[in-house]
């Protein structure tokens, strides 16, 4: 009863004369997908305010509405097959999730060879983190789009790989799925981002996910250098890699730092595990940044033993009027030759 008072206010906004001669083809809904996410939603818990926020939502809206809730129940109905209950509760949803990753990471064949584990179970580990992700991010299933993206980056073993997606169509998501799949492979993932802010972002958004996979992540986007260099040290103990989020400049700072100035920031992240690098905007970096050049900036210990004479030049600089610009070469000219005369 509660959902049929809202029937004819969403099939009036989303069918109004002005949605549908303004939109593309590709972007309608037809009436029978329409009455299909109505019989859907039926038979799940829907609140009010969300039922007024639909019924101002467009026709691509609903249609990906459609697309997750159907997904969502193809999904469901596969995992039962497979004996793994979909309970409903959130709480025993994530342990299940727990109880299914912790199974695999104590098995000695994943220890010994966490990638050649993962790559020969992938029937198992692309359910598992579509899964994982699924119940992280509630009601988010991951699209056919995204579901390809890391399927192709999994084809695609020791190549790299250029993947174009459109504005919209969730890189967060792929770029966090692929993360996860490379660092249950015992990789040590970085992930570069066009800025800072995203980078932030990012690492945020796929946390409480890497979590419930007990993959480690982190950003190095911090004001304190030192809480950065936490996210390159991880537990070495664990066979699955760790993520790091940052943005292209400070992962070059650090390289410099640790290559020409010995400081030692990764530990040995890079040495002991196989490397993988996520690229976000790929064209920001290799073009639009292309001749950007970082310059590390450093004390000069020698420098110390010439301040007083540079104030004392600066002093005597300071002192000269000058009435004609002319005559600025003679004074240079007698301030350099006065302080000859006393060395």
């Amino acid at each position: 009863m509660f959902m049929s008072q809202y029937i004819d206010q969403i099939n009036q906004a989303i069918y109004s004369q002005s949605n549908i001669t303004s939109m593309p083809d590709y972007q309608k809904m037809t009436k029978e997908k329409f009455l299909s996410v109505v019989e859907l939603m039926g038979k799940i818990s829907v609140s009010k305010e969300r039922l007024d926020q639909l019924s101002d939502a467009s026709l691509a809206i609903w249609d990906i509405l459609l697309h997750e809730i159907e997904f969502s129940q193809i999904f469901t109905r596969e995992m039962n097959k497979s004996g793994i209950q979909m309970n409903e509760d959130e709480g025993n949803e994530k342990s299940e999730v727990n109880r299914e990753i912790q199974e695999i990471l104590n098995l000695k064949s994943y220890q010994d060879n966490p990638e050649k584990y993962v790559r020969s179970h992938l029937d198992q580990i692309i359910p598992l983190i579509l899964y994982a992700w699924s119940i992280a991010n509630k009601p988010q299933f991951p699209k056919d789009t995204q579901i390809v993206a890391l399927l192709l980056v999994i084809h695609s073993h020791d190549k790299g790989l250029l993947e174009q997606v459109r504005t919209g169509e969730g890189k967060t998501l792929i770029v966090g799925l692929i993360a996860a799949f490379l660092a249950l492979c015992g990789h040590a993932v970085d992930i570069v981002s066009s800025n800072r802010d995203l980078a932030i972002e990012g690492e945020q958004k796929c946390r409480s996910f890497f979590q419930l996979l007990k993959l480690e992540s982190g950003h190095i986007c911090s004001e304190n250098d030192e809480v950065n260099h936490q996210s390159y040290r991880s537990d070495l103990n664990t066979s699955q890699g760790n993520i790091v989020y940052g943005e292209v400049g400070t992962f070059q700072r650090d390289i410099l730092e640790e290559e020409f100035n010995s400081k030692k920031i990764f530990g040995k992240r890079y040495e002991n595990r196989n490397k993988s690098l996520i690229v976000d905007e790929v064209d920001n970096m290799c073009l639009d940044k292309a001749r950007h050049v970082l310059y590390l900036s450093h004390e000069i210990e020698s420098l110390k033993w010439l301040e007083t004479l540079f104030i004392n030049i600066w002093a005597a600089v300071l002192r000269t009027e000058m009435s004609n610009s002319d005559d600025i070469s003679e004074h240079i000219k007698d301030i350099s030759q006065g302080y000859l005369d006393r060395i």
